[in-house]
């Protein structure tokens, strides 16, 4: 302490003797870095070494050891002592300095970071995303080394691993896990699209015509303590309630189905539907109590029976009321329980030969004809069919299952789900969302404002009756203006995909309306018609994208 304290007067008296103050000093430093002086990345040269090694020798006569003239050396010429100790090394056995070096490091170097420019022009900009895009669209693996040699072969860029991350992130892309959501691959989730576009185009068609009418449906959910997570607050923190703990999804929770047109939400004025489904009520609107309040997926409370009921008993009823005489166009997405299935369904890769081969017969199939492996196509007599496997003019279990897929499609009529056999008999249709698309449906946006205005008038411990009453309340506000903006928006998210790459031959078309009055017999073009519906259905049975 004694040491330090004496170490500590002898620096003050210096500073008092020089007439120069700590913060003088530090602006004499700055000077000198601001010169170049002492700057990460630049190397020293002969004369810098030749004055550092005669000042050190300058304070060695002073009295000073070697060792401490060296670091006040090194302070005051803002550089480290092992460089000089390695100049005083160098000059005792050669008797010179080695001229300074940039090949592998500093500004100097080709292949140093700070040599490439800081910002890619927008020649390289449009290659990078040319490059993702391209990478995206066939599944493939991109790294930086693959975009690295792109920019080297299009644009001849030399650039760093360092700077082109830079670049990746300042354009929007991330490094993580590379998964498709629901397993669809870009290139198949646009013609999930398109296959959408055009059966919706048509929907919109006889909308026009007046003889159909377009319904919206889905379900979404709400907490008793949904709350606005954000809002004014006292400076000294925000304010979060004891129930939530800042967490607005947990408590009890109800459930909602409801139904809209361009009209409003379609229910009847003055209809009020209770929770028992076998009461046939004239309102779309179903909302009820979760048995359970954990924070599970909501669609486990929904089931393909509660949902027939809920078409047949609330959906249908209101909609022959508001529209007597009309067609309904459902569009709704791929939830398992929007396709809730009879006992008479088939699966054929759930099915043995001989079910295979029972079920053929009872269409009065004869024959079946296959695509090989190899190119050639094979003829299977019913004699065949259930020949055992190793009987070479067998077919095999998988050729006897595509038989019978090919059956059913060729055959819709056959394979009906229960909302089918509600719906087809009155002329009512189907026209499903692609998955994980939410865009394309505007009852979501629905969803968001009933949301919005009941987060609005939380209170603490807000009960589910009154939740409950603040959502009935909510979709009364709702008017055929504001349903027809939403539906306006998610047109222009269609006319936007419409007018990309993505959009395949429909490009050619601009916009949705323009689409809507083509010819009505114009056939759908081959990357439409080639959308197989049926993998897709199978793909993404559970799917729903609707938060």
């Amino acid at each position: 302490m004694e040491w330090r304290t004496r170490r500590s007067h002898i620096t003050v008296h210096c500073w008092a003797v020089l007439g120069l103050s700590r913060a003088q000093l530090q602006q004499l430093k700055e000077l000198a870095q601001s010169a170049g002086h002492g700057k990460n990345g630049r190397s020293r040269s002969v004369l810098d070494n030749a004055r550092a090694l005669r000042h050190v020798a300058e304070h060695q006569a002073t009295g000073q050891s070697f060792d401490t003239a060296v670091k006040a050396v090194a302070r005051a010429d803002i550089t480290s002592p092992r460089i000089i100790r390695r100049a005083m090394s160098q000059f005792s056995e050669t008797g010179a300095f080695s001229a300074p070096s940039t090949a592998h490091r500093g500004r100097g170097n080709p292949a140093h970071p700070l040599h490439a420019p800081s910002e890619p022009t927008f020649e390289v900009e449009l290659a990078i995303h040319r490059t993702m895009h391209e990478a995206a669209k066939q599944v493939k693996h991109i790294a930086v080394k693959h975009i690295q040699q792109q920019l080297l072969e299009e644009e001849a860029v030399v650039v760093s691993d360092f700077i082109l991350r830079r670049w990746l992130h300042e354009l929007g892309y991330a490094f993580g896990d590379k998964t498709w959501i629901g397993a669809l691959t870009p290139q198949y989730r646009d013609a999930r699209i398109r296959a959408f576009i055009w059966e919706y185009a048509k929907a919109l068609r006889l909308q026009l015509a007046g003889t159909h009418v377009i319904v919206y449906l889905d379900e979404s959910y709400i907490h008793a303590a949904h709350q606005m997570k954000k809002g004014w607050h006292p400076i000294a923190g925000p304010h979060k309630s004891n129930e939530t703990q800042g967490d607005a999804d947990t408590g009890k929770r109800l459930i909602i189905l409801h139904a809209m047109t361009r009209d409003g939400m379609l229910d009847m004025e003055d209809a009020v539907g209770s929770n028992f489904l076998h009461e046939v009520t004239p309102t779309a609107q179903f909302v009820f109590e979760a048995a359970s309040f954990d924070n599970s997926d909501y669609h486990n409370t929904i089931d393909g029976d509660a949902f027939t009921l809920w078409a047949k008993n609330r959906l249908l009823p209101a909609f022959h009321a508001l529209y007597p005489g009309k067609k309904m166009i459902i569009v709704t997405d791929n939830a398992s329980y929007h396709k809730p299935r009879d006992f008479d369904w088939i699966t054929p890769y759930k099915m043995c030969k001989a079910e295979c081969a029972s079920f053929l017969e009872s269409q009065g199939l004869t024959q079946f004809t296959v695509e090989q492996e190899d190119g050639t196509t094979a003829v299977f007599p019913r004699r065949t069919w259930q020949l055992h496997a190793r009987n070479k003019a067998a077919p095999s279990l998988k050729q006897l299952q595509f038989a019978v897929k090919s059956h059913l499609q060729q055959h819709p009529t056959i394979n009906r789900t229960k909302i089918d056999k509600l719906l087809q008999p009155l002329g009512h249709s189907i026209v499903w969302t692609p998955p994980f698309v939410p865009e394309v449906q505007p009852i979501e946006l629905v969803w968001a404002y009933v949301k919005t205005a009941v987060a609005q008038q939380y209170t603490l411990r807000r009960s589910i009756n009154t939740t409950r009453q603040q959502t009935d309340d909510a979709f009364e506000a709702i008017t055929a203006e504001m349903v027809q903006k939403r539906i306006a928006h998610c047109h222009g998210w269609i006319d936007a995909f419409m007018s990309g790459e993505e959009a395949g031959s429909l490009q050619a078309f601009g916009s949705l309306d323009k689409l809507v009055a083509a010819d009505p017999s114009t056939a759908a073009p081959d990357d439409i018609a080639s959308a197989d519906t049926e993998d897709a259905d199978s793909a993404t049975d559970d799917a729903d994208m609707e938060e």
